[in-house]
């Protein structure tokens, strides 16, 4: 999927691209769980509300990429670290944002 081709871990520092990417799992799971366990037809009974909630959380997901402010989230989160880890974490961030090519 072109929407995921460069979203990695560190990229999904927003609440609404955490959120979106959330939304696209859950669309995969309730798809791969309508399967059914065996049959001679490839058509699904739930297919049209899995399509339609998978094809909704890929437009979301989209629409979020497109409009995240990376670094400026990445700032505001780490104003109020909540461990050493997080305070390290946002360190290493925010200092290699100029080879990483934030937005913001």
């Amino acid at each position: 999927m072109p929407q995921l081709n460069r979203l990695d871990h560190l990229a999904v520092v927003g609440i609404t691209l955490h959120t979106q990417v959330l939304d696209l799992y859950e669309g995969h799971a309730a798809l791969l769980y309508a399967l059914p366990t065996s049959s001679s037809s490839r058509r699904l009974a739930d297919a049209p509300a899995a399509v339609a909630k998978l094809d909704t959380a890929i437009i979301e997901l989209t629409a979020a990429t497109t409009s995240v402010e990376t670094k400026s989230d990445l700032e505001s989160l780490c104003q109020n670290p909540k461990n050493s880890y997080a305070q390290s974490y946002c360190t290493k961030m925010l200092e290699a944002a100029p080879t990483r090519r934030l937005r913001g």
